[in-house]
């Protein structure tokens, strides 16, 4: 399968936050893994497939560049954001996994990162659902959606259900004051 990226580094930079001088070479690790773990899933193997012959054979018809450009890679930006986040913020070296210091630059709190993750995890699911839902509505335009015949492919989900994993709550009842030092009378 051909690995074609949905988006470029470039347009990505210029529709989006991602500063001009972030790596083209990270950028394109994380278009990749965005796009495998996100929209492939939404378009089956099929219909990705196609949409990647045509991009590798620079030959984009019109259903796939209407589909690219206002249902694909919206949702693809905010998931590159979401999933670029932790690499873009930490440095793998020989020695150490570690953040970056700049001179002009305060780094975020762990904290802030996490706020920023999940607000770009929110438009991610939202564009997706939409890109789902679209697709749904126009499958007489996209008949490869349901095409994937061979048992390796992936076959699209038609409504997805985004969700972290509920462990439990520990919870802790505070000692008041009165509770604390009412013994010590």
């Amino acid at each position: 399968m051909a690995k074609a990226l949905f988006i470029s580094e470039t347009a990505l930079k210029q529709a989006s936050i991602i500063d001009d001088n972030v790596n083209a070479k990270l950028l394109q690790q994380i278009i990749q893994s965005a796009q495998n773990l996100y929209i492939h899933p939404v378009l089956g193997t099929a219909l990705y497939a196609d949409i990647q012959a045509e991009i590798d054979d620079d030959d984009v018809s019109t259903r796939y560049q209407t589909l690219l450009d206002d249902w694909i890679q919206p949702a693809l930006i905010e998931w590159v954001k979401y999933e670029g986040a932790p690499e873009l913020t930490l440095k793998v070296k020989n020695k150490a996994i570690g953040k970056n210091n700049d001179e002009f630059l305060n780094s975020a709190s762990i904290d802030e990162i996490r706020f920023v993750m999940s607000q770009w995890r929110n438009k991610a699911e939202v564009l997706t659902r939409r890109l789902q839902k679209y697709i749904c509505a126009n499958l007489t335009t996209y008949p490869e959606y349901n095409e994937n015949t061979e048992i390796s492919d992936i076959k699209p989900v038609s409504e997805t259900l985004f969700s972290g994993i509920y462990l439990g709550v520990k919870v802790v009842k505070k000692e008041s004051f009165k509770d604390k030092y009412q013994g010590d009378q």
